[in-house]
């Protein structure tokens, strides 16, 4: 709930727990510490972050990428490393595998649009929420994940958040824009999903169908044939739980 400016990511806590001031601290190091920032609190795009995440969503090692992120120690060697190591080419081609997957997420669709009431803004700005049905995926095909798919569709269209809707059962939501935001996601979601579920104001996930509202005879099975009443859904149980007035809710046609 801080200001962004005094937020820290993960890998913000585990420099500075295990790495400042230590004899293996490097200027490397420092470097990756604040490009993950900018990545993981949406502060900035910056492309060797991107990449990183990127690897990250298309299932790399983990203890692979770690062991060899640590060798870094001056800032230039970031990109060496990601060039050395093979991993612009895994970019490439993981890109390459998901990109005949991403056109099928513009299938299904929905914008709603709203206005805050809580003192963020004069009520005049209308902000929307871009709601997305995961794609249908064939075997070998990778599904992607929240990241791949808000890098996708901004080419083409504005969002101020993003719902990521896997049926009825999982909702990944997303602030996107860089402005300052009017909904808290995390305690948005604990409302709209169960309390169990959550996360922080600008990225919060959660399972719909485990709330007392949700209507299981009419929604349970998600298609494109009723995303739009999932969606109108969503709109109402935002308004009763957000201090927001919803403009509309409609299917969204993508360029």
């Amino acid at each position: 709930q801080l200001p962004k400016g005094v937020q820290a990511c993960g890998a913000e806590l585990v420099f500075d727990a295990v790495i400042r001031g230590q004899p293996w601290d490097a200027d490397g190091l420092l470097e990756l510490r604040r490009i993950t920032r900018l990545q993981d609190l949406n502060i900035e795009d910056n492309p060797i972050a991107a990449r990183l995440s990127k690897m990250i969503g298309y299932g790399y090692p983990k203890h692979a990428m770690v062991t060899a992120l640590r060798t870094i120690r001056e800032p230039e060697d970031l990109p060496k490393l990601m060039q050395g190591m093979g991993w612009d080419l895994f970019v490439a081609e993981n890109d390459e595998k998901i990109s005949r997957v991403l056109p099928r997420l513009k299938k299904n669709l929905c914008e709603i649009k709203f206005r805050s009431t809580d003192g963020h803004d004069d009520g005049s700005r209308v902000w929307n929420i871009v709601c997305c049905l995961v794609p249908k995926v064939y075997p070998g095909e990778p599904m992607p994940n929240v990241s791949a798919a808000i890098r996708y569709l901004k080419e083409t269209m504005e969002m101020d958040y993003f719902f990521y809707c896997y049926g009825s059962r999982g909702l990944t939501t997303r602030k996107v824009t860089h402005q300052p935001g009017v909904i808290n996601l995390g305690s948005m979601v604990e409302k709209i999903c169960t309390p169990k579920d959550g996360g922080h104001p600008e990225a919060a996930s959660g399972r719909p169908q485990g709330n007392a509202f949700f209507p299981k005879d009419r929604l349970s099975y998600i298609t494109g044939r009723n995303f739009i009443w999932y969606c109108r859904y969503l709109s109402q149980r935002i308004r009763s739980v957000a201090r927001v007035d919803i403009e509309s809710t409609h299917p969204l046609r993508a360029n």
